[in-house]
C-alpha cells in the first residue's frame, strides 16, 4: 500500500527539482519569463549623449558615458559649441561641462550643486541653468553665468523650486517654470533678474521654451492629470494643448525654423523616448523607439536636422532572490501537482482483487 504513495513523492520531488533548475535557467537566460518571475527593469546609473536625425534614422553616440551620467545638452546657435550636466546619481553633484572649438571640454560651474537644464544666450555669451542644492526637500534656483564660467549670478530667491529656462529671441528675458506659492507656473523676467511675472494660462506648467519668432511658448503641464504640452502667448492667456493621450510628455523644444516641436515622452509600463511633432501638435512620430534605451532631454542642433539627447541603457534586474524563490516556487508547486496525478492514476489502475472486495 505504501509504494504508489513513495513513487509519487519521488515523482514530485523530481519534478520539482527539475523543473525549478528549467525555471532559473530560463529566467537567467532569456526574458521569457520576466512577468510570471517578476523580473523588471531598472535604468542604468551612466548615461551617452546621443544624436538622431529628425527623420528617426542616422543615431550615433555623440560622447560615451565614460561612467558618469551626461544629461540635458544644449547647443550654441552657431552650432560649434555644447554645454551639459555630468556627474553621478550616487553623489547628486552635478557640473555644467562646456565644449569648445579648439579648447577641449572644461567646467563652468564648481560648487557642491546639482546644476542641470543649461540654455544659450542667442548672442552664445550667457548661459541660464537651474542649481539645486540638497535633496528634494530643498529648492532650485535660476542662475546665469558667462561662457568662460565667470559671472556667475543668481536670479531667482523665492526659496520655491525652479524648473527649465529659455530665453527671449532677442536676448532680454527669460521665462523659467516656478513652483512659488506651491502651484507650478511658467514666471518672465527680464534678463537681469528683475521684472518676473507669473504668466496668466500656465497654470501647474514648467519647462517652457520661446519660439523662434518670440511669439510663442510651448510648455509642459499636469493639468489633466498627467503631462502635455502646451503653448501660449508670451503675454499670457488660453493656452493651447498640443499632445494628447495616457503618455507624460514634457520639455518640449522648438526647431532652429520654428515648424516642429521635440519633446519626450514617457508612457505607463514602458519607457521614455523622443518624438517630434508639427508646430500646432499634428502628426507626432517616434524618433526612437527603443525598448531597451531610455531617452531624455531633447534639444535641437543648430542644423535643424538632428537632435540631442541623454541616452541610458535599460538594465534588467537581477534573479536573485524574489525571482529565484518564485521560480523555486513555481518548481515545487508543480511538482505537487504532479505528485498528486501520479498517485491518483495509480489508485485507479491498481487491478481488483478478491482481497481487496472484503
Amino acid at each position: 500500500m505504501r509504494r504508489p504513495i513513495r513513487s509519487s513523492l519521488t515523482i514530485g520531488i523530481s519534478t520539482a527539482i527539475i523543473l525549478s533548475a528549467v525555471i532559473l535557467l530560463l529566467g537567467a537566460m532569456t526574458a521569457w519569463l520576466d512577468s510570471p518571475l517578476g523580473i523588471g527593469r531598472h535604468k542604468a546609473a551612466t548615461s551617452t549623449l546621443s544624436v538622431v536625425t529628425v527623420g528617426g534614422t542616422g543615431r550615433t553616440v555623440l560622447l560615451s558615458s565614460g561612467g558618469m551620467i551626461r544629461w540635458g545638452p544644449a547647443w550654441s546657435r552657431s552650432g560649434k559649441s555644447l554645454v551639459y550636466s555630468l556627474g553621478t546619481a550616487r553623489t547628486g553633484v552635478f557640473t555644467l561641462v562646456a565644449s569648445f572649438p579648439g579648447l577641449g571640454q572644461h567646467a563652468l560651474t564648481h560648487d557642491r550643486r546639482n546644476n542641470y537644464l543649461p540654455v544659450w544666450s542667442p548672442n552664445g555669451k550667457l548661459i541660464a541653468y537651474i542649481s539645486q542644492q540638497g535633496a528634494k526637500d530643498s529648492t532650485a534656483e535660476l542662475y546665469v553665468i558667462g561662457a568662460d564660467g565667470r559671472g556667475k549670478r543668481r536670479l531667482t530667491y523665492n526659496e520655491a523650486w525652479e524648473y527649465g529656462a529659455s530665453w527671449s529671441p532677442d536676448g532680454k528675458r527669460i521665462a523659467y517654470g516656478s513652483e512659488q506659492g506651491g502651484i507650478w507656473h511658467v514666471w518672465i523676467m527680464n534678463a537681469n533678474g528683475s521684472g518676473a511675472r507669473m504668466l496668466p494660462g500656465t497654470e501647474k506648467g514648467n519647462a517652457p521654451d520661446w519660439s523662434p519668432n518670440g511669439r510663442t511658448i510651448a510648455f509642459t503641464s499636469d493639468r489633466t492629470g498627467n503631462d502635455n504640452i502646451y503653448a501660449v502667448s508670451p503675454s499670457g492667456g488660453v493656452a493651447r494643448r498640443l499632445t494628447t493621450g495616457p503618455c507624460h510628455s514634457d520639455n518640449a523644444r522648438w526647431s532652429p525654423d520654428g515648424k516642429l516641436i521635440t519633446y519626450a515622452v514617457f508612457c505607463p509600463h514602458g519607457w521614455t523616448d523622443i518624438y517630434v511633432m508639427d508646430a500646432d501638435g499634428s502628426h507626432p512620430r517616434n524618433l526612437t523607439n527603443t525598448p531597451s534605451v531610455e531617452e531624455e532631454v531633447p534639444a535641437w542642433l543648430p542644423d535643424g536636422r538632428r537632435i540631442g539627447f541623454a541616452a541610458f541603457q535599460v538594465e534588467r534586474d537581477g534573479l536573485w532572490p524574489g525571482p529565484a524563490l518564485r521560480g523555486v516556487g513555481f518548481g515545487l508547486l508543480l511538482g505537487l501537482l504532479a505528485a498528486a496525478a501520479t498517485s491518483l492514476r495509480s489508485r485507479h489502475s491498481r487491478p481488483v482483487t478478491a482481497s481487496s472486495r472484503v
